[in-house]
């Protein structure tokens, strides 16, 4: 498995250090071989070297992913690309993020103050944990990058969501992704279907069963001390996989 997950990397590596180009002649048809051997070259040359180091299975994955990756991201900075939302600086959506990042804020302070005490007793406080497969990272079509846009900001949140992601086969991303779902076990999930998964209403549910309360000393007009408590919601940390199916299915197995 370790070995099959390194040659894959491998072969993102090669991909992305040189990609296929488009020829219609025989000399083009030429000069495309000999860049692939070269990638080739440099690929297997560089692998070697690992393995010379004494690297093997998942510390020779994530080497040659994160090698595949600083490409990457020196290729998107060398086209041009907008660093935030990965498309080209001349087709940029970043500023229409802004104008509906600024539309959630004014829906979010005009619901607050209709928002009954029973309807917050349902509203759950939650950090996303976003593990992405590198074929996903710095792809202007990937979605799961609007989340860390879309979503409101500490500042002007009320449950302070946030969001933060993790690239998979990055060095030291899923350390530290598990370092974070350890932290509170109970109160973290990852979603993904199985037969033995909880509907979000079950999973709400227990949270509620589950939950505390801030309790309060209070005088009335009678100088009696009234003790009161407040449920609080619960910090839910919840890993979100992104990635095609087959992609994703290969992350939870890692978990």
């Amino acid at each position: 498995m370790a070995k099959t997950m390194a040659d894959a990397a491998a072969a993102a590596v090669s991909s992305t250090l040189y990609p296929p180009q488009q020829s219609h002649t025989h000399s083009h048809h030429a000069e495309q071989a000999e860049r692939h051997g070269q990638r080739l070259q440099t690929v297997r040359s560089h692998k070697q070297n690992l393995l010379a180091q004494g690297m093997h299975g998942w510390e020779l994955m994530e080497a040659m992913t994160t090698m595949s990756l600083e490409h990457r991201e020196s290729m998107s900075r060398a086209r041009h690309r907008c660093q935030s939302c990965w498309f080209d600086a001349t087709n940029c959506i970043c500023h229409r993020i802004q104008e509906l990042h600024a539309r959630n804020r004014h829906i979010l302070s005009s619901s607050s103050s209709s928002t009954s005490s029973s309807q917050l007793n349902h509203v759950v406080n939650v950090k996303l944990l976003l593990l992405m497969h590198p074929k996903e990272y710095l792809c202007a079509g990937n979605s799961a990058k609007l989340l860390r846009m879309m979503l409101p900001d500490k500042e002007h949140q009320q449950h302070h969501t946030n969001v933060q992601y993790f690239i998979f086969g990055k060095v030291g991303d899923v350390d530290k992704l598990a370092q974070e779902m350890i932290i509170d076990i109970t109160n973290t999930m990852i979603l993904w279907p199985d037969k033995d998964a909880l509907t979000l209403s079950q999973f709400l549910e227990r949270q509620q069963q589950q939950s505390t309360g801030i309790c309060s000393k209070e005088e009335d007009n009678s100088n009696s001390t009234i003790n009161t408590c407040e449920p609080t919601t619960p910090l839910i940390r919840a890993v979100v996989l992104d990635g095609t199916y087959t992609q994703a299915r290969n992350m939870h197995t890692s978990l």
